[in-house]
């Protein structure tokens, strides 16, 4: 990683710094289709179905599961291959929709509720704000 004023082996001077690189990146053709989104990392807990939860397994890298974890819609975007019923792993999860930074802190437990079920137990280990989305 470069510093700033940093004298690079050609003998030319150099001022790129992190805030720079940030804003070639983002201004970037190739780029603009990425998103900026706010991420949780978290250990996952899914209830057994005779307990009230899912019938079938969740595939977090697959991107398609997409409960209320409280009241935000997310994405399970990855974790393990398949979590089961009564199974839990830990995961990261895409938040869709704006949320209060206030309101979601390293070991709060959060709900995760389908269809008006409770489904299984969500808690955060940490917020990633503003994250590239590759």
């Amino acid at each position: 990683m470069l510093e700033r004023g940093v004298t690079l082996e050609n003998g030319r001077g150099t001022s790129f710094g992190v805030e720079d690189m940030e804003s070639s990146l983002l201004s970037s053709p190739a780029l603009s289709w990425f998103a900026m989104g706010d991420f949780l990392e978290a250990v996952v807990l899914l209830l057994p179905t005779d307990a009230g939860g899912r019938l079938h397994p969740i595939a977090p890298r697959e991107g398609t599961y997409r409960p209320m974890i409280g009241s935000m819609r997310v994405r399970f975007i990855e974790g393990p291959p398949s979590i089961a019923p009564g199974q839990g792993g830990r995961v990261v999860v895409e938040i869709e929709e704006p949320v209060d930074a206030g309101s979601l802190t390293a070991g709060i437990e959060l709900e995760i509720v389908e269809q008006e079920r409770v489904v299984g137990i969500l808690t955060v280990t940490r917020l990633c704000r503003n994250a590239l989305a590759l």
